[in-house]
């Protein structure tokens, strides 16, 4: 069952980053945006601060439930996703982004 949750996890974050994230174009070449796209991983860095978040607000220990694990990382995940797109989305708004 954990590695059913762990996959859809995985499958509907990645839809919600590529429809919001991506979405948002950051560099308007497209070659920086891939270089650092592969320096910077922006999902992994998302990926450590929910780690951080459950630890740290839920007390969550890893692999002491790996389905509430799973669950909890998800709930965090996606907010942080949705911020995130927020941000790039406002700073488009106000002409920031892309840059050059």
């Amino acid at each position: 069952m954990y590695r059913l949750l762990s996959k859809i996890s995985l499958i509907v974050r990645f839809i919600i980053c590529y429809f919001t994230i991506e979405a948002v174009p950051i560099f308007q070449s497209e070659l920086w945006t891939v270089i650092l796209a592969q320096a910077v991983p922006v999902y992994s860095i998302l990926l450590a601060i929910s780690y951080a978040i459950v630890g740290s607000v839920f007390k969550y220990e890893r692999g002491s439930f790996p389905k509430l694990g799973v669950l909890l990382y998800f709930v965090v995940y996606i907010p942080l996703v949705l911020l995130l797109w927020g941000v790039l989305t406002l700073l488009t708004a106000l002409g920031v982004l892309p840059i050059a």
